[in-house]
């Protein structure tokens, strides 16, 4: 079974639930893009992909026949639906690749997109179990069978170990801020510890801040330590002022670090933080 397959069924699992039932999926073609639109939980953030430039995120447009895209939620999308907007691929009548978006969430292929329109999230879960390639012999439910933590940490892919930690941060799996944390801290590729971090400020983990500053004082790139702060400004909004500030205050941290968060504090746009930086320019 494809790699992104089981990405997008975790996904589609931890954030749909079926109030609906409307169009099925009768017209899917043998090949070819297909989307459709099932209902989302109330609390389902608004997925796009995202690009980064010096440890600032922005939301880009997703190209679906790509394999590079991160994931995170953005006011930029904010809805005024309930729904999500999915994607699947199929070739020789199997699904191959499947994405989970916001539905203002733009995207580009070479291909064209066949819209079915709304479909019951129970009926489109049923159908893409039943739509895997059955040809290899795998099972439609290996997820469940594989921990995503064994995943996370062991294939070669770094770009699939960035969205398993995407899909374990959606989750309430014990130790999902400690697996999330040793990722952030033992993985070879930049990106993918970068991104650990991004993802654990997203989960809203109780101990997100103090794993985050403790790689501050441990991670030697300074690329993923530019990120590491970045992360702290996405935590909830005391949270975030709190590390922030005690990044600032932190004088065996990098000027260059300490500046970053000064930076992100700023961006706030609070009355404590902007008091703070007040208190800080009035400093001799």
């Amino acid at each position: 079974m494809p790699r992104w397959f089981h990405i997008g069924m975790l996904v589609i699992s931890a954030l749909f639930i079926a109030n609906f039932a409307f169009a099925d999926l009768g017209r899917v073609r043998e090949d070819g893009w297909h989307t459709w639109r099932v209902a989302a939980s109330d609390d389902a953030p608004n997925w796009c992909c995202q690009g980064w430039n010096r440890g600032v995120s922005r939301s880009i447009s997703c190209d679906l026949d790509g394999k590079s895209n991160g994931y995170g939620s953005s006011s930029r999308y904010s809805s005024d639906t309930d729904q999500i907007q999915i994607y699947a691929l199929t070739e020789k009548g199997a699904v191959t690749m499947v994405r989970a978006l916001s539905v203002q969430c733009p995207v580009t292929t070479e291909s064209p997109i066949l819209d079915l329109g709304v479909v019951d999230a129970a009926e489109s879960v049923r159908w893409l179990r039943s739509s895997t390639d059955a040809r290899k012999g795998r099972r439609t439910d290996a997820l469940a069978e594989t921990s995503i933590e064994k995943l996370m940490f062991n294939d070669d892919d770094p770009e699939f170990r960035e969205h398993a930690a995407f899909s374990l941060s959606l989750s309430i799996a014990p130790g999902r801020s400690d697996a999330l944390a040793r990722l952030g801290r033992d993985d070879a590729d930049v990106d993918v510890r970068s991104q650990a971090w991004f993802w654990l400020a997203q989960s809203d983990s109780a101990d997100a801040e103090g794993l985050i500053l403790q790689a501050l004082t441990e991670e030697a790139n300074a690329e993923v330590r530019e990120n590491a702060v970045f992360a702290l400004s996405q935590l909830p909004e005391q949270r975030a002022l709190r590390a922030l500030i005690e990044v600032i205050e932190d004088r065996g941290l990098s000027e260059d670090d300490r500046k970053q968060a000064l930076f992100w504090l700023a961006q706030l746009e609070t009355d404590p933080a902007l008091d703070y930086i007040d208190g800080l320019l009035s400093r001799k």
